[in-house]
């Protein structure tokens, strides 16, 4: 039985349980064991008994300990007072002692057995060794930040990598097979709507629960590990526990009631807030942590800038990859209608898509699909840039014949498309200013 299910069963089932039995001893096949009883009369001691031990839970939710002995005190005290109680009520004593003392002998057993089933030790597996030791590769041999920025194909991402998914994809893949992470992120704009508590829930009990934070454009990582029942948080740049950061904690320690310690991280590695590296540094604690690193080896040993470059190269590829990603619906026009073309052929595609949105502007459909053909059209010429240097000089002074109209829907297709293709529109927003000496677009 999982944790939620345990503490549901704690709460609700010993209640449920008296209640029928009071049911069922106050039939005409089981009453005659209660000497003197009425079948209204059992009811008494099964409320009270019911009270008894939804208090005990309220009074003491963690201590198992101390909630089973208020229990069975208050089940005692129960045996003592029905009878009285009974009698005051009804006008006549239609419970005495000894059917009292016998239906809270058996709601005894009954919450025992419960408390048995409830805490019975599930097949968990054991605490994780936390001592694997940390060794990174000290060869470089990856792009750094400044040889991005000085590479002519220089994607820019960095600074937008909060607002998209992929570091999302990328720590889920680091999760899979060794902790769940949690399918929503936190942030700023949707901690008041999400069901922390519901999500937590999720997937295998054994499995440590991973659930990243954004808190105003900087991430950090909570990870529930439940074979320690520790809480672990890593924040790369603060060692203080921040606003979001306590919600989700406080909702893994309700929802997790066997939480002992919650463990931050001593050191704050990300010397500033640049927009984009806390992300790697997430990347490189869960990758170790979930592979047995202690907390104090990720702080004694962290985010090395040989380490960090080759991160940076593997986002850079995968920026790379998106850019040049055909949307689904194009493919077949990709591949028919673009892919012989050389740099001409591509530009009277491109006017043709010019001239049909402007003209079919009112029908946003055909605005749509002549915005995607522009876009099919400048991820092949990307393509082609990579092989000749000169393309989008080519273009451009191919395009003397472009009307008002035309530079006008070009400019508003660029400016629409999604950040992944920022690299291919700016070039060649650049590379025209640099030939024309005006914006593509007249206005």
């Amino acid at each position: 039985m999982g944790r939620i299910q345990g503490k549901t069963s704690h709460t609700w089932l010993p209640p449920a349980l008296f209640l029928m039995m009071a049911s069922l001893a106050g039939s005409k096949r089981w009453i005659h064991h209660f000497p003197k009883a009425t079948a209204d009369g059992l009811f008494y001691p099964a409320v009270l008994g019911s009270g008894v031990t939804l208090g005990s839970w309220m009074a003491s939710p963690k201590e198992k300990g101390k909630r089973i002995c208020l229990s069975f005190l208050g089940l005692g005290g129960v045996f003592v007072i029905t009878p009285s109680i009974a009698k005051l009520l009804i006008g006549k004593q239609d419970l005495n002692h000894v059917a009292s003392m016998r239906f809270v002998a058996l709601q005894g057993v009954l919450f025992g057995g419960v408390e048995v089933v409830c805490l019975t030790p599930q097949q968990t597996p054991p605490p994780r060794g936390r001592h694997r030791e940390i060794h990174e590769s000290k060869t470089l041999g990856c792009l750094t930040v400044e040889e991005m920025n000085r590479n002519p194909h220089f994607i820019r991402g960095f600074d937008k990598m909060v607002k998209g998914p992929w570091i999302e994809k990328k720590l889920r893949d680091v999760c899979a097979e060794k902790a769940h992470f949690v399918d929503s992120v936190i942030t700023d704009n949707n901690y008041e709507l999400l069901d922390l508590n519901l999500l937590l829930q999720e997937r295998e009990a054994h499995l440590p629960k991973v659930m990243l934070v954004n808190n105003k454009m900087h991430y950090s990582v909570v990870v529930y590990e439940p074979s320690e029942n520790k809480i672990y948080r890593f924040n790369s740049l603060s060692t203080e526990t921040n606003f979001l950061e306590a919600r989700v904690i406080a909702a893994m320690k309700e929802v997790f009631v066997e939480v002992e310690e919650v463990v931050s991280n001593k050191k704050t590695p990300q010397k500033e807030q640049d927009g984009w590296s806390c992300a790697f540094f997430d990347w490189y604690f869960l990758e170790h942590f979930l592979a047995g690193s202690s907390m104090e080896d990720i702080d004694a040993a962290p985010l090395l800038q040989e380490s960090l470059a080759r991160r940076l190269a593997t986002y850079y590829e995968d920026l790379r990859r998106e850019l040049v990603e055909i949307p689904a619906d194009y493919q077949f026009f990709y591949q028919m209608s673009l892919e012989d073309k050389d740099v001409i052929g591509l530009k009277n595609l491109m006017q043709v898509a010019c001239r049909k949105g402007w003209e079919d502007r009112e029908d946003s459909r055909q605005k749509i699909t002549a915005k995607t053909q522009i876009e099919c059209i400048l991820i092949r010429l990307w393509i082609l840039q990579e092989g000749d240097p000169d393309t989008f000089r080519k273009l451009v002074q191919a395009m003397e014949n472009f009307t008002d109209s035309q530079r006008r829907f070009l400019d508003l297709a660029l400016s629409g498309m999604e950040w992944q293709r920022e690299a291919a529109t700016k070039l060649l927003y650049s590379t025209y200013y640099e030939i024309k000496g005006h914006p593509i677009s007249p206005d």
